[in-house]
């Protein structure tokens, strides 16, 4: 095998692998060979991989797949991972991938541990600009209990079916490791100190200090008032209040009016032409998502210090745009750093789109700064 990491290869940039997964048509099979992946890329187990089948990058996923950490997955084979018997399909499979035709196939790798675990690997080229093949964008999916077996009962669509998993499947993992990160970091500490204050309070009390326990249990209320509001947001970031009370437009002029107020660098402007009863309330949810999510990447990956969040009504039906002023989370590059690499939840946002028939589009400046829009026909 060549030197790691092939010349080149540490130039992709999300960009790239925005427009290969863009390309991935086949993520479902409708024949009903495939195991149904997961929509958000965040919650699929994703890896980029060179022309021989070596991670260049990977995510969190990914690397929990295959027992892992991040750094220790980049530079092996999915060859390697493969048994002896095994080897030579695999061989096949990302030559003919390599070849420029979105593949999947079947392959049986080896975890870290030795556990054979059967995959569907999804492929698409990443392509320089002589259109040639640079890398292969991966997703690698795992059996679903019982899901072959409604597949081959119950035949439909290529849109049936990734609708009927879209529920299931859009972002899980990622929403579980996020709520238990805020859970346990934020949430479990402040219960961890209170427990401790008020045990400390008790046995103050029981020594007649009565003013010291007191003014500590003072504190504790303060503290719990913290944590009552800490569990109010966790619930907002699971479901907007506002959303179902108030409606899209106040949800959303709530999330910029927060995201201004959390930081004294970012502007932002938001507008709103449409009334309420004329986005459909299965789109809602996905919107104010895909609004959050471009806002958190604009700030967080994009360094921007404007961003204009738009929704209006146009010919073709309902648009949505959030545009700022950053360095382009087009140019950001593919490394195997968890936090750049969460950029891709543009791809989720995507595919989130597309699930509810609209269209996604994300345009990265030359000189900067990223405008994602999604428009719904109506």
């Amino acid at each position: 095998m060549d030197a790691f990491p092939p010349r080149g290869i540490n130039r992709l940039n999300l960009r790239d692998v925005i427009e290969a997964t863009r390309k991935m048509k086949t993520l479902i099979q409708p024949d009903g060979k495939s195991f149904g992946v997961g929509a958000d890329v965040r919650g699929a187990a994703l890896g980029v991989l060179s022309r021989d089948g070596r991670f260049i990058s990977a995510n969190d996923s990914a690397a929990a797949l295959f027992g892992y950490q991040i750094e220790d997955l980049i530079g092996k084979s999915v060859v390697d991972l493969a048994s002896d018997a095994d080897q030579q399909g695999v061989v096949a499979g990302l030559s003919l991938s390599a070849s420029g035709t979105p593949h999947s196939f079947n392959a049986i790798l080896h975890t870290r541990n030795g556990r054979r675990t059967s995959l569907m690997l999804h492929q698409q080229t990443i392509l320089d600009n002589a259109g040639h093949c640079r890398a292969l964008l991966t997703i690698f999916e795992e059996p679903v209990v019982g899901q072959r077996q409604c597949l081959e009962a119950a035949p439909c669509s290529e849109t049936d079916s990734r609708q009927r998993y879209a529920h299931l499947m859009i972002g899980q993992e990622w929403e579980r490791k996020r709520i238990s990160s805020e859970l346990h970091d934020g949430l479990g500490q402040a219960l961890t100190l209170i427990k401790l204050m008020v045990e400390n309070s008790l046995r103050r009390m029981r020594q007649g200090d009565v003013d010291e326990a007191t003014g500590q249990l003072d504190t504790v209320v303060l503290h719990m008032r913290d944590a009552i509001g800490e569990v109010h947001h966790i619930c907002s970031e699971l479901r907007p209040v506002l959303l179902d009370r108030l409606g899209l437009a106040v949800a959303l002029e709530s999330l910029c009016r927060r995201v201004a107020q959390g930081s004294q660098t970012v502007a932002v402007v938001f507008e709103c032409d449409v009334e309420e009863h004329d986005i459909p309330d299965n789109l809602k949810a996905d919107m104010f998502r895909i609004a959050q999510e471009a806002m958190n990447n604009a700030m967080k990956h994009g360094a921007a210090t404007e961003i204009r969040l738009t929704v209006q009504r146009v010919e073709a039906g309902i648009l949505l745009t959030i545009q700022d002023n950053g360095i382009g989370l087009g140019n950001l590059p593919v490394t195997a750093d968890p936090s750049t690499f969460s950029g891709l939840g543009l791809i989720g946002m995507q595919q989130r789109v597309e699930l509810n028939g609209g269209a996604f589009f994300i345009c990265c400046g030359d000189g900067g700064g990223t405008l994602v829009s999604a428009i719904w026909k109506m």
